[in-house]
């Protein structure tokens, strides 16, 4: 139960979670937890999410296909991993440095929410290597455009965007979730990129 439902919610982005994000969570944990899965668990608790309509088939059959377990953190300046996880100051840093990469607009703000470290159990006795869990948020302003609106058509809300990003002390990425918003990225060709990508912008990769 511990490391099927409760390690997962380190996992979950830090604004806008759905069944769906807590879905993907689970079964990406049991992927890092136990990637050989010898009792099927990935399968059977994919089917069960499918049956309550958590998560479609299409993306069940997505998320059980075979790929790589690690990838390399995203940026172009390298950080020190352990480094990144010891503090707030230190995580900014990180982002701050690598915007382009981690698609936050050049102009905003950018909030550490959390950044700290966890030693997770597999059995009795039995630890994963030490995870960094690093969740950061921005805001943008977002103008409501159209008659949908009502009254506040012309009006300009602020919308909360961020992600949680999981590595570990190696500086393998472990699961990266993005809530991102509306804003141009930094660099027209990462902007380019991420278009390209958009079906998949708030999918783990793909596991087992």
């Amino acid at each position: 139960m511990q490391t099927i439902a409760i390690q997962a919610l380190d996992l979950l982005p830090p604004v806008e979670v759905t069944f769906n994000d807590y879905a993907r969570a689970v079964l990406r944990n049991l992927a890092i937890a136990n990637p050989t899965d010898p009792n099927n668990y990935h399968e059977m608790i994919a089917d069960i999410f499918v049956h309550r309509e958590i998560m479609t088939a299409e993306e069940r059959t997505d998320l059980l296909v075979r790929a790589p377990l690690y990838d390399r953190m995203p940026g172009t300046i390298t950080h020190d991993p352990e480094l990144t996880g010891s503090s707030r100051a230190a995580a900014y840093r990180y982002l701050d440095d690598n915007r382009d990469k981690l698609f936050i607009p050049d102009h905003v703000d950018i909030i550490v929410d959390e950044v700290f470290t966890s030693e997770k159990m597999v059995g009795p006795g039995l630890f994963q290597p030490k995870q960094i869990i690093l969740q950061y948020l921005w805001r943008e302003d977002l103008a409501l455009v159209g008659t949908q609106f009502g009254s506040f058509n012309g009006k300009t809300t602020s919308l909360l965007c961020g992600a949680t990003m999981v590595f570990d002390v190696n500086g393998s990425l472990l699961y990266w979730a993005r809530k991102p918003g509306s804003e141009p990225f930094a660099t027209a060709s990462v902007a380019m990129e991420k278009v390209k990508q958009a079906k998949n912008s708030l999918a783990p990769r793909r596991q087992p």
